[in-house]
Parts: structure tokens; sequence; C-alpha cells
């Protein structure tokens, strides 16, 4: 789950080296240029629990994303592109002729899920991009846990607990944050801990969030941004490799 570095001295946490801080003043440092930060094109990494995803994301004018998950020891690689999903799925070209790229609309995934990945990613995609530092810089939710140095960047972090029947995403459409919540609470997580890190330029370097009760037991997931604003360039797979959802499928009876 998430490590509280706040407190006084100097020290190592959670691989973070922490300082000595003053909350109000990490607060005002960690606001002045918010409004100026835009960024659209964005590699990182993402951790859950010992599984491990990197992706390469540009939001807008349109989606692309190159995305490669660790999952239980096995790699799988995926691609979106607008609003379709390919997934290099090597097991499933033995069974329909050579293709191992399966192709999935985000409708479809949304759907397996119980969360409308499409207005999902739509609506991040148009989220002002200091609205969410804004809220936390402010926010009676959040607190500041001081500076620490993330990747060679000093960074100002911020914590919040919140109540997972009552958590909603910032910036984010009732009918999304009802989707959300729901996947919470069939989890079983009565609370969740997010802790974010951001530079005094307002850019986000780490965002941590804990569940710490789950029916799966405490589940952390820590998102590192590794650059902004980089050329992102996916294509789909060759059309003679693919193989769309509802076919797939249907070799299955």
């Amino acid at each position: 789950m998430c490590r509280d570095v706040s407190g006084g001295g100097t020290g190592r946490v959670g691989g973070l080296q922490t300082e000595p801080r003053d909350a109000d003043q990490a607060k005002q440092r960690a606001t002045p240029d918010l409004v100026r930060v835009h960024s659209e094109d964005v590699r990182g990494n993402r951790r859950v629990d010992g599984d491990n995803d990197e992706a390469v994301v540009r939001l807008r004018p349109s989606l692309l994303a190159s995305i490669t998950q660790r999952v239980a020891g096995r790699t799988v690689r995926a691609r979106l592109i607008g609003a379709t999903e390919y997934v290099n799925l090597p097991q499933l070209a033995a069974r329909d002729g050579g293709r191992p790229w399966l192709a999935v609309s985000l409708d479809q995934a949304g759907a397996a899920i119980g969360i409308n990945l499409k207005q999902l990613l739509t609506e991040i995609a148009n989220l002002d991009p200091s609205h969410n530092l804004r809220l936390l810089a402010s926010a009676s939710q959040f607190r500041s846990i001081g500076r620490a140095v993330i990747d060679g960047k000093q960074v100002y972090g911020f914590l919040g607990n919140f109540d997972a029947a009552h958590h909603a995403g910032a910036g984010l459409s009732r009918a999304l944050v009802a989707q959300l919540r729901a996947k919470l609470l069939a989890l079983g997580a009565s609370s969740e801990v997010i802790s974010t890190y951001v530079t005094d330029r307002g850019e986000t370097v780490r965002v941590v969030t804990g569940l710490p009760t789950t029916s799966r037991g405490p589940i952390t997931t820590v998102e590192d941004i590794g650059a902004i604003n980089l050329p992102v360039r996916v294509a789909p797979p060759p059309a003679t490799q693919t193989i769309a959802y509802a076919k797939a499928r249907a070799l299955g009876h």
C-alpha cells in the first residue's frame, strides 16, 4: 500500500530521497505555473503488485498507444489506435490461420469490464491539463507530504485518503464516476489512498494509488511518467495478421 513520507528530517522512503519541508510552502511552489502545462504525448510505466506495464500514449488529436504488459511472467503487447485495440496473442495464430493480432473495439472491451472505455479516454483527453493539479493543491482531502527526488527531479508530494463509496473522479462525468466506483466496491475496497508527485512547473512525475483492503488483498498501483510531449507513432498490425474479435470468438464454437 502507499507509504506516507510525511515527517521531518532527511531519509529514503519507498525509493524516494525525502528532504526537510514546510507543507504550506510546498503547496505554494507546486501551483504557480500549472495553467501553462499542457501535455498530450506521454511515455510512462505502471506497476501493479509486481506486474509491470510500459506505454507510450498520445491523447490528441486522436488516441495512439503502444503498450507492453508483463503479467504473471507473461508478456502481452497491445496497440490502441482510435477506437480499436489490437492485442498480440501468439497462441491465437495456431487456431486462425497464422493471425496473432486480435482486433477489439473499445466498446467491446468496455462492455466486458463494465466501464465505458471510449468515453473514459475521450474525457481524459479533453480534461484541462491543469485541472487535477490545481484541485489536489487546494482540496482539503489532499495534504502536502513535502519534497522528494524522483529520477533526479525535485518534486512536491500530496496525499489524499478517500472513502471508495463516495470518491468522485475529478473532472469526469457522473456516469463514469459511477462505473469506476462500482468497480472499486466490487473489489471490496472501502478506502483509496492516492499520492501524487509534481514538479514546481506542475508536471506530474508519479502517482501511487493504494487500495489497502480488497477481496484480493492490498493492491498498489505505481504510475511513473517518464517523458512528455514526445513524438508517438503507432501503426496497426498487417491486416493479414489480424482477426476481428467476433470471428475469433466464433473459432471457439
